[in-house]
């Protein structure tokens, strides 16, 4: 009975550990597209990620900021360089946050305990008047935080990506570049390996199970029978080592 409590008590430990690790274990965004197409525009999200994450959603990019949009309206005059980030979080998202198999609901109030934000990080160079209009695609790094409960402390956020940014001519002063809309587009952090690297390990398991089964034929007893004995074997009337024509002819060791 004491054994059976003790390997009872060991599992709930082991699966509490697990579940501490699962919780505290980051959440990284592996794809989707956070399309921003002006301040007051009909913005929206929708991105995948680890642990079953998932967020779909409007999005309300006055509550938040994007750098863009306020360096960019039109871009003054001399600037060669501008802030593609942003900031959004709390009741600027409205919709279905879903994480470890739960559906949780995000922007229904600034009391809401469910609260979602993140900052985005990154730069993009000002196009010439002369190739209005025109896009800039540039790379950016996402961290964020994900509170699904007022008793717990968050879960981090981190992505990257590609934000491509879309110019057009200033209406009132045509030789200005203006910011037109923004696409942030993600892409799976985790990296793929080279073909190099899987023959590499291919060739490690393939030796791996050679020297696994050399071992168990020694530990087996097992001999290999030599060949002259195979060969002689066909002549059972003609013992091995005698000094005969058969011995010395093409069946002889």
């Amino acid at each position: 009975m004491t054994r059976i409590t003790s390997f009872v008590v060991c599992i709930g430990l082991v699966s509490l550990a697990a579940a501490s690790r699962a919780s505290a274990e980051p959440i990284r965004i592996t794809g989707g597209t956070f399309v921003v197409l002006g301040l007051t525009g009909p913005s929206s999200i929708a991105i995948v990620g680890t642990r079953g994450f998932s967020l779909v959603s409007g999005v309300t990019t006055l509550e938040g900021r994007v750098d863009p949009f306020t360096d960019c309206i039109p871009c003054a005059p001399g600037v060669s360089t501008i802030s593609a980030g942003a900031f959004q979080g709390g009741t600027s998202f409205f919709g279905p946050v879903t994480l470890d198999g739960v559906t949780y609901h995000v922007g229904d109030g600034v009391d809401d305990p469910e609260i979602i934000s993140f900052e985005i990080f990154g730069t993009a160079p000002v196009p010439s008047r002369d190739s209005l209009p025109t896009s800039v695609t540039v790379p950016f790094t996402l961290a964020g935080n994900f509170v699904p409960s007022l008793s717990h402390a968050g879960i981090p956020i981190e992505g990257r990506g590609l934000a491509t940014l879309f110019f057009k001519p200033d209406a009132s002063i045509p030789v200005n570049p203006n910011i037109d809309r923004i696409s942030y587009d993600f892409i799976d952090p985790t990296p793929v390996p080279e073909p190099s690297t899987l023959t590499m390990v291919a060739g490690g398991l393939l030796a791996l199970v050679r020297a696994a089964r050399k071992r168990r034929e020694k530990s087996n007893g097992s001999t290999s029978v030599p060949e002259c004995t195979k060969r002689y074997s066909r002549f059972p009337m003609i013992p091995l080592g005698e000094e005969s024509e058969w011995a010395q002819g093409p069946y002889s060791c």
